[in-house]
């Protein structure tokens, strides 16, 4: 296959695009499977709070399922086959979500969507991410890659709780029933975006069945493990959306609530919106991420303008202030978050950058999960004592806390790393 013009020096070819949007496509078909997953596990199949919650994260946490044999994948098998594989695996346990009855078996299915789905993510941003950009503009592609993943967690978790009000059910997609369609739909044209890109012919090589590498990169662990905070706070936002309040950080207590969970999920749909709008911005600050000097306090900016905006949301639960605090919310989170990408991309050897870059996308995704379930721990399970504080001041306090243990323990990790 002629390649010869396959990206002609520019980050923005045809082929990164499409695979750009192939990945938003990914997630929102994914993520929009959380509200209605949480609706359907309480209405249908009579499940709890903690029970409907666990299951309906249990892909994230599934997403290292088969981590250990990502770098044998990719280098034993032709890459594009791998990932339209790993995507049609996905349709499989979408598809068979309609069709079971029993817990155990729906458990194992979330599993293996969680399994799949990592591997997608893997040959996207540790492969074809690389694959397809200039030798030079290849952090600026992970970069995007990064961003690109964050706006679809957004993006489709605005989907799913629209499919939970009547604007679909006005056009007969029932979320309980058939919404599980649309997911399908999306999966299928990010095969199609996919199956169209062109890519270097590689020839398989020898390597081992397991092992780290396209998985997991110790040097990057410090950076990411502080990175996670930023992605516990994003996935405290999701859940407040689960749970039995209106709003997350709103002082409204349990026996005020009158609204039903669909109608809480459609009432607050715009706000992720306003989330993505924020966290898209970034396409337009490229520059900042690159930025070698006083990252600090960039840093420490961009955590204080994340404080403030939570505090804006818990004022304002509704209206122009409360959605301008949600793009607020969004620009400053994804600004924090991608210095700590930068970090970990460059902290590895340059052959290793693959491998630091899927560290930083596992952290990022448990970091969500782990905040989903923490928010239901605190509104629902929690000791008295604990519930003096609402899931609000747990998430200021943690960045204030992730801020500190960067500026004492990992910049100057990093720095010695690099200089090393």
């Amino acid at each position: 296959m002629d390649i010869s013009g396959l990206h002609n020096g520019k980050l923005w070819n045809s082929n990164y695009c499409s695979l750009l949007f192939a990945n938003v496509l990914v997630y929102i078909a994914t993520y929009a499977l959380i509200p209605v997953f949480y609706t359907d596990l309480q209405a249908t199949w009579g499940l709890g709070t903690g029970y409907a919650t666990l299951i309906s994260v249990l892909f994230i946490l599934s997403i290292g399922l088969f981590g250990l044999i990502n770098n044998y994948l990719v280098d034993t098998y032709p890459r594009k086959s791998v990932f339209i594989l790993s995507v049609i695996g996905m349709i499989f346990c979408t598809f068979c979500y309609t069709q079971i009855s029993t817990l155990w078996l729906l458990i194992l299915l979330r599993l293996l969507h969680g399994g799949f789905w990592g591997i997608s993510l893997m040959v996207g941003g540790s492969t074809f991410a690389i694959d397809v950009s200039p030798g030079d503009k290849r952090n600026y592609a992970n970069f995007y890659f990064a961003i690109s993943g964050i706006l679809g967690t957004f993006l489709g978790f605005a989907v799913g709780a629209l499919s939970l009000g009547d604007v679909f059910t006005s056009i007969g997609l029932d979320a309980t029933h058939n919404f599980w369609w649309v997911s399908i739909g999306a999966y299928a044209i990010a095969i199609f975006l996919v199956y169209n890109i062109q890519l270097h012919f590689r020839a398989p090589l020898n390597v081992p069945v397991c092992s780290l590498d396209r998985f997991l990169h110790f040097k990057s662990l410090l950076p990411g493990i502080n990175m996670m905070v930023y992605p516990i706070v994003i996935g405290i936002f999701i859940g407040s959306y689960l749970g039995l309040e209106t709003f997350c950080f709103d002082t409204i207590t349990h026996s005020d609530v009158v609204l039903s969970i669909q109608q809480k999920l459609f009432a607050e749909r715009y706000t992720f919106f306003f989330l993505a709008l924020g966290y898209s911005i970034l396409l337009w600050t490229k520059r900042f991420f690159f930025w070698k000097t006083k990252v600090h306090l960039h840093l420490a900016v961009s955590t204080l303008l994340s404080i403030l905006s939570l505090v804006g949301l818990y004022y304002f639960s509704m209206g122009g202030l409360h959605y301008f605090c949600a793009t607020l919310l969004g620009f400053s989170i994804g600004f924090s978050i991608s210095h700590f990408l930068k970090m970990m991309i460059l902290l590895p050897e340059h052959c290793e950058r693959g491998t630091g870059f899927h560290t930083f996308i596992l952290l990022k995704e448990m970091g969500i999960a782990i905040g989903i379930l923490a928010y239901t721990y605190l509104v629902e399970f929690s000791p008295s004592y604990l519930r003096v504080l609402r899931p609000y001041h747990y998430s200021i306090g943690l960045l204030i806390g992730s801020l500190l243990v960067y500026l004492f323990f990992t910049q100057p990790y990093f720095l010695r790393r690099c200089h090393k």
